[in-house]
């Protein structure tokens, strides 16, 4: 397993490397994974899902 630069997570949990094309990585703690915020594409799936979720929640 890779070594992870510490200095791409902010805050512990947020992810932001623009050279790293994945969307997703493993967490730095525990197990999941989270979103790569340097990612444009990972960044817009996000805020759609929060989006959805709030018209969701906005419906019912």
């Amino acid at each position: 397993m890779e070594q992870k630069d510490k200095s791409k997570h902010y805050f512990w949990i947020f992810y932001f490397d623009p050279k790293d094309n994945r969307m997703f990585v493993p967490k730095r703690f525990g197990i999941g994974w989270t979103v790569n915020f340097g990612n444009p594409r990972a960044v817009l799936l996000f805020v759609l899902t929060i989006a959805g979720a709030g018209l969701l929640a906005k419906l019912f």
